[in-house]
């Protein structure tokens, strides 16, 4: 066992030498089915700077990214090296295999006087699938939520310092194999310290991979699709100084790094607050591209009373008028791209997602920004399992009517139900939910129409075999964006990517077109001709996108590349 008490720490077994300082070794898994899109896990990073700033020489810690440095024996060669005191993994979506791997690796491992690390997981499957980690892994401790209050705390509980029931944001398993879940604590994010950059550098320059900074933290929306409120444990936090923000993005261009999306669930949640963010970056005169994740009623204003304010005519056309001038003020510190979690274009269905932004409200966001010429993406989530076929045609109409098909998540989303979203509680209440999928935090649900099913059913098989191929070309297009700056003219090769991935968006469209418009006029109708002729059409493309990697034209990413070569090659096989 990890612990004789699971009160105390265990001198017998926990590794701790007061005379050296105190080892933690961050370990970041990632999904192979995301894995042709390489970012750096901004999570560690983060946690690791507040360790350092909290402690500084009394603590060591490193990162080890699992994109960078695969090889699980590696890793544990690294941790008898070092001895560090704690070991951390972040459990990414999809990395269960991963974990398995490493687990089976570390949890025997014992320094040379018999004592070993304490092994820690954090992130979004252990905060939202606690119980059924600790079945598998019971002499582990989880994280759930937040992390730098708890990794300090448990700092503090492997020096002997505190008892592991006082340490803030954990779930373990007591000796009588009761789980114990301490209450959390979000982090003072007046008070926080920069990321430690241990990986960023080499995520970016290896592998071309996308670097991720922080301006704030949470929603105060509560969509019901979404767990955001869950896992931060409350809604938008902005407490994160401006000067802060700015302060990372010195850093990282200090770092050669000029390309930066930030990580924040909702970057206009404090519309003048981000007004300050924009003139602190035009005044460091920083040469940094990013891009933001907002929502559309951040851009335009379209109700009079929204979270309880209540604006006259006059103050909703101030409002607005303002909130443009924000954006244009983003636009010239150095914006490209924002991401608006549009999810719909069904006025019913966006009422059952909790958006409190309508159809016209999206589409004027999106004109504003097109009239800026600010690149906008969007989340569409157009089928979900209480949906309506009707709804499925308003969504496709919608897309159709506005070209933004091109720049969505992907026509043929289907909504997975998660742990912590309201969502999973409407489905409960339909009679619609179903068992947990594979990786713990999703669940599936039937419909209640059947030709959505039937509509979702091959949108999934779709979905399921281009993901990898898809995520890697969306991550590939908005690193180009990035690094192209205000006005750059595209590459001949960037052009190149780019109208692949707009043709495989075309492709989707086809598809759940034609597959929708047959099944509302029969529900039992066949697909194959239409799956057939798809399929074909999209096999040929996948060869175009494999001569892109063939020539070079296709970046770094080695888990795209092969992605690509390998269906290409399948398919030849296949025909």
């Amino acid at each position: 066992m990890l612990f004789t008490s699971h009160d105390q720490a265990d001198p017998e077994y926990l590794y701790h030498d007061a005379n050296r300082p105190t080892g933690v070794l961050f370990i970041s898994t990632f999904s192979a089915k995301h894995g042709g899109a390489i970012s750096e896990s901004l999570g560690p990073e983060a946690i690791a700077g507040h360790l350092i700033g909290t402690y500084g020489r009394s603590v060591q810690v490193d990162h080890v990214d699992l994109q960078l440095d695969p090889s699980v024996f590696e890793v544990a060669s690294l941790v008898l090296r070092t001895r560090p005191s704690i070991v951390g993994i972040s459990v990414k979506i999809g990395a269960l295999d991963q974990l398995r791997d490493l687990m089976r690796a570390l949890q025997p491992l014992r320094y040379a006087d018999g004592t070993g690390p304490a092994l820690v997981l954090g992130g979004v499957v252990p905060t939202f699938a606690t119980r059924a980690l600790l079945d598998e892994f019971p002499d582990t401790v989880l994280v759930v939520r937040e992390g730098e209050n708890a990794m300090s705390g448990l700092v503090d509980f492997v020096r002997g310092e505190r008892t592991l029931s006082s340490v803030p944001g954990v779930a373990f398993r007591k000796d009588d194999g009761g789980v114990v879940n301490t209450p959390g604590r979000r982090l003072d994010l007046a008070r926080r310290f920069l990321p430690a950059r241990i990986t960023s550098e080499r995520v970016h320059k290896a592998l071309g991979g996308m670097v991720w900074a922080e301006g704030s933290r949470g929603c105060d929306f509560n969509c019901t699709f979404c767990s955001i409120r869950d896992l931060h444990g409350g809604g938008f936090d902005g407490g994160i100084p401006p000067e802060s923000v700015v302060a990372d993005l010195v850093e990282l261009e200090r770092r050669g790094i000029h390309a930066v999306s930030f990580t924040d669930d909702d970057f206009g949640g404090d519309p003048e607050r981000t007004a300050v963010i924009a003139r602190l970056i035009k005044e460091a005169r920083l040469n940094v591209r990013f891009s933001i994740s907002t929502r559309a009623d951040h851009i335009w204003r379209e109700r009079a009373s929204i979270k309880g304010e209540r604006l006259n005519e006059g103050e909703l056309l101030e409002r607005n008028r303002r909130l443009r001038q924000i954006m244009v003020e983003l636009r010239d510190a150095g914006l490209e791209r924002v991401f608006i979690g549009m999810e719909s274009g069904s006025p019913s269905q966006l009422r059952r997602y909790g958006k409190q932004v309508s159809v016209e409200g999206n589409y004027k966001a999106l004109e504003i920004l097109h009239e800026l010429e600010i690149d906008v993406v969007a989340g569409y989530i157009p089928i979900d399992p209480a949906m309506s076929i009707v709804e499925l045609q308003e969504n496709i109409s919608f897309l159709r009517r506005t070209g933004m098909y091109r720049k969505i998540t992907n026509p043929l989303s289907v909504l997975r139900v998660q742990a912590g979203s309201p969502y999973l509680k409407l489905a409960q209440q339909k009679g619609l939910l179903q068992e947990s999928t594979d990786d713990l935090v999703f669940f599936k649900a039937t419909f209640e129409d059947a030709r959505v099913q039937r509509v979702a059913e091959v949108a999934d098989r779709w979905v399921e075999d281009m993901y990898v191929l898809m995520f890697g070309l969306k991550g590939e297009v908005a690193s180009q964006t990035l690094l192209l700056g205000p006005g750059g003219a595209p590459s001949p090769a960037s052009r190149r990517v780019e109208d692949c991935l707009f043709r495989f968006r075309e492709l989707e469209m086809d598809f759940v077109e034609s597959v929708t418009k047959r099944l509302a006029e029969d529900a039992s109708a066949g697909l194959s001709d239409i799956t057939d002729e798809l399929v074909a059409r999209r096999s040929k493309l996948v060869d175009e996108v494999a001569k892109l990697v063939g020539s070079g034209v296709i970046g770094k990413n080695p888990r795209l590349q092969e992605a690509v070569m390998g269906m290409s090659r399948e398919m030849v096989d296949a025909a």
